[in-house]
Formats: structure tokens, C-alpha cells, sequence
């Protein structure tokens, strides 16, 4: 700075040589900046051991879970949540009276049966591994292969699927529920008198499925009001070096669109599925989508074994080692284990139903008048 300083106050004010000066001076300080940009939106990450991420750079990966807010709700919609509850659990929706939504979808584990692939109506086993109903509602799309892009929509899927709940008759099905002593009131309060149909019955349980938001550790880090540990600061630099933000960003790190799977390989010869899917091609016809699924949400991931479309990895270890090494990387142990503590940080608050618990069926008739 000393000599830049010299060369200005002795400038003899000749223009070129003033020109000359100027862009000495802008070259130097790009240099100090790395030459092309000292943006806080393009700085890399500090993988130095005890590195610190800048709270910028971090949130052009990432957004904390949304509060779900209530303060809105009038007892309508209360009991519209409790209806989608009750619905959610109920097993008399099957053809058989037996399977329910919670029966692939046990949201006390997460959301999920543990299942490879879920036992449904005459013990036929799904196609794919049943997803965590947990966060769901934030997701691009429902299903594996996005075919549907809500929660009210996916409910009829599994509902007539022979596979999951076997129900065919659907008129049945919807003439039992306005007959029904509980959920026949409710519906003539809420949506009149007019002819009940699968549309109304998916916003209900739907209105349910949208509460089940599970905040975690992760949601207070990135609003600056808690710390990660050595070991889980790790396992992020890992997860953001290794580019697993690539696919794995957002709010739910991940759910947000269909990708095919890394790796020069198809996805057989690193999860060794048994079985072919083409995926989001069976969706589209489209060729570009041969062979790709959603990406799963990390959100709850170490609670949600196993793993991938077709539930083929049953270890999360496993799980990471062969997405890395598909992305050319290949993980020592000590490496996979400060993923894991990461990952752990995604794993939520289950939803409590403490307030749902009315004694008396009553107060939802009286909360829709």
C-alpha cells in the first residue's frame, strides 16, 4: 500500500499514466480476492480441521423446516385434522378392514414399516419401498416416481392399489363413510350435503398429513440458535466436499426433483437390487427419464433403514459408502462415521397428538357448527 500511495501523491496528472494506476490497483485487490470473486455467495467451504462455515455459504444449500403455523385455524379446521387422523389410522378403508394408511406409514417409527418392500392386501408385497410419510407434504411430488404432485392426491393410489389396500369399489367406500356414525356427520358439516367424493376424503387426511413436520437440531443450526459438534461439523464438510448438495439440498435435503443415479454404473451394480425399475420413465415415456427416481428427503434418515427405491441396502453405513463411491469417492471409516453424526442432526421431533385426544366425539360436530 506504501508504494501504490507513493505513485498517487506524486502523480504528475498525465491521464494515461493515472489510467495505468487505476487498473494496477483494481488487479491487485481482485488478487487479494482470489482474482475472480471475494462474493459471499460463490466462498467455499473450510474443510481445515475446525473449520467454520460462513452462515451465507451455508444457506445457499440449505433452509430450515417451516413452522407450521396454527394461529389461523378455526375449530373447523381442527376437526378436519382429527377427521384425517382418524381416517389415516383406520383399517376399515381396505378391502380387507385391516390395512391402513399407518400400516406402511407408522408414523411412531418415522413413518415407515421398516420394510424392504411393504406387505399389503392378500400379502402381496409392494413394487417399492414404502417412503416416510414424515415431511412428506413438502416434497415436489409424491411417490418414487413423482407421479403425483400432492398429498390429497397420492391417498387413492395405495387405496386401490391390489397391492396395498385392495379397496376396488370405491362408491362402497364412500357411501360407509357418509353413513358412518363419526365421519358421516362431520363430512355433511364440512362440505354440506352435496355427494361425497375421493377428492374431499384426500384434502381430510391431508389436512393430517400436513402437520407431520419433524424439526430437528439441524432447524436451530441453521437459524443460528445451536452448534454443531466437532464430529457432526465433519461429517458436514464431508457431505458438502463429497457434493452429495448436489442432489441433497433444500429444505428437506432432497424430495425437491428426480434424478437418475450417480456413477458411470447403473444403480444395480452398487445397491445389488434384484429387480429392474425404469423409474420415472414408466411416469413420462420421456428417455431422459430412464431409470430415475425422486431423491429421498435425508430428513429422519437414520431412522428410516432401509434404503434407496427398492429398500435393497438395509445399512445407512452401506448406504453412504456406495453413493460415494458412484460420486468417486471412497470413504474411510472414521469418515462415514462423522456422516453419521450428521445425519443424525436431521433427525426430528415426532409430531404429538396430545391435542387430537377428544373423549368425547362430540366436540368435533360442535367445532364445525
Amino acid at each position: 500500500m506504501s508504494i501504490s500511495k507513493s505513485i498517487l501523491v506524486n502523480m504528475t496528472g498525465n491521464l494515461h499514466f493515472k489510467v495505468r494506476v487505476i487498473a494496477v490497483l483494481l488487479i491487485s485487490a481482485m488478487a487479494g480476492c482470489g482474482f475472480i470473486s471475494c462474493s459471499k455467495e460463490e466462498q467455499k467451504p473450510d474443510f481445515t480441521p475446525g473449520g467454520r462455515f460462513e452462515s451465507s455459504m451455508l444457506h445457499q444449500y440449505f433452509t430450515p423446516l417451516p413452522h407450521y403455523d396454527t394461529s389461523h385455524w378455526t375449530p373447523a379446521d381442527r376437526a378436519k385434522v382429527i377427521m384425517g387422523k382418524d381416517l389415516f389410522y383406520d383399517g376399515r378403508l381396505s378391502a380387507s378392514k385391516e390395512i391402513s394408511c399407518a400400516t406402511c406409514h407408522d408414523i411412531q417409527h418415522y413413518g415407515i414399516d421398516g420394510l424392504a418392500t411393504s406387505v399389503g392386501h392378500k400379502g402381496l408385497h409392494g413394487r417399492r419401498n414404502a417412503p416416510s410419510v414424515l415431511n412428506a407434504a413438502l416434497q415436489y411430488g409424491q411417490f418414487w416416481d413423482a407421479r403425483v404432485r400432492t398429498i390429497e392426491e397420492q391417498w387413492t393410489g395405495p387405496l386401490m392399489s391390489e397391492r396395498e389396500m385392495g379397496t376396488k369399489d370405491t362408491t362402497a367406500l364412500l357411501r360407509f363413510l357418509q353413513q358412518d356414525s363419526v365421519y358421516g356427520p362431520f363430512f355433511r358439516q364440512y362440505y354440506g350435503h352435496k355427494t361425497l367424493t375421493l377428492e374431499d376424503v384426500g384434502e381430510v387426511i391431508g389436512a393430517f398429513e400436513r402437520i407431520l413436520l419433524t424439526p430437528s437440531k439441524w432447524d436451530t443450526f441453521l437459524r443460528g440458535e445451536a452448534a454443531l459438534s466437532q464430529e457432526e461439523n465433519r461429517g458436514l464438510r464431508l457431505f458438502i466436499q463429497w457434493k452429495c448438495v448436489r442432489c441433497h439440498s433444500g429444505t428437506l435435503l432432497g424430495g425437491d426433483r428426480a434424478s437418475q443415479f450417480p456413477g458411470e454404473r447403473p444403480y444395480w451394480e452398487y445397491t445389488h437390487s434384484d429387480s429392474y425399475d425404469a423409474g420415472r420413465y414408466l411416469v413420462t415415456g420421456n428417455p431422459a427419464d430412464k431409470l430415475a427416481f425422486k431423491v429421498p428427503s435425508l430428513r429422519n434418515v437414520v431412522e428410516t433403514a432401509p434404503y434407496f427405491h427398492d429398500g435393497s441396502v438395509p445399512a445407512l453405513d452401506d448406504a453412504i459408502d456406495l453413493m460415494a463411491n458412484a460420486s468417486g469417492y471412497y470413504p474411510k471409516k472414521h469418515q462415514i462415521k462423522a456422516m453419521i453424526s450428521f445425519l443424525k442432526t436431521l433427525t426430528g421431533t415426532l409430531p404429538s397428538y396430545k391435542w387430537m385426544e377428544l373423549d368425547n366425539r362430540k366436540d368435533i360436530m360442535d367445532a364445525t357448527e
